[in-house]
């Protein structure tokens, strides 16, 4: 017991800077995906598909699968959210790099992180979870907040406007899922395993859309 302590307090310790760093560096993936050659899908599953042999790496080490003695994961339930949680990032990733696409980075990635929106209403409608009024007034405020910084400015939104907020919404719905997928998925997999093969999910259908 007190040989594991330290170390779970070095992971607590590690977790609000990486959290930080990891924040840091997905804010840059929206101009990257900007200034990429290919087109918006074509992006996404080059994304998907060069990370798998590092996440491939990540989870043959990781004692849990080790201990499994199988490559599938036992828990089957927990496998199939982790492969629908890839499918939603799929669908995330096709609607955001298009919605890039055709408008901002600052519009589309500020669409794309209303998933703790989605979040919060897909545990109360579907979780039975609640919350008090002051998340609430918090929620309320960043929706408006949103709407504020997306419908500014002088020119009227006019219908690739509204195509972008579409697909911007639809980034941020997809996102929530793929969130909500990956959190369920944990309880059985580590997270190398839900890494692995949740972004396998997401590499597969990405190749025939961007074929297409």
């Amino acid at each position: 017991m007190s040989a594991s302590r330290p170390s779970a307090e070095n992971a607590h310790r590690l977790a609000l800077p990486g959290l930080v760093l990891g924040a840091a560096l997905i804010s840059f993936s929206g101009i990257f995906v900007k200034l990429s050659e290919v087109g918006p899908t074509a992006t996404g599953f080059y994304r998907m598909c060069l990370a798998l042999p590092f996440f491939f790496v990540w989870m043959m080490r990781d004692p849990q699968q080790r201990r499994s003695g199988t490559f599938l994961p036992a828990d089957r339930r927990a496998l199939g959210l982790a492969l629908l949680a890839g499918l939603a990032l799929a669908a995330d990733l096709v609607a955001w790099h298009w919605c890039l696409h055709i408008t901002t980075v600052a519009t589309a990635t500020l669409l794309g992180n209303t998933a703790p929106i989605w979040v919060a209403l897909g545990g109360f409608l579907f979780l039975r979870e609640r919350f008090d009024a002051l998340f609430l007034g918090g929620l309320a405020l960043a929706v408006l907040g949103v709407w504020g910084l997306v419908a500014g400015g002088t020119k009227p939104i006019d219908l690739r406007d509204g195509l972008a907020i579409g697909l911007g919404v639809f980034t941020g719905i997809a996102y929530a899922v793929y969130l909500r997928g990956g959190t369920a998925a944990r309880r059985g997999l580590s997270t190398a395993q839900v890494m692995f093969w949740g972004s396998f999910a997401a590499t597969l259908p990405l190749l025939p859309i961007a074929l297409a």
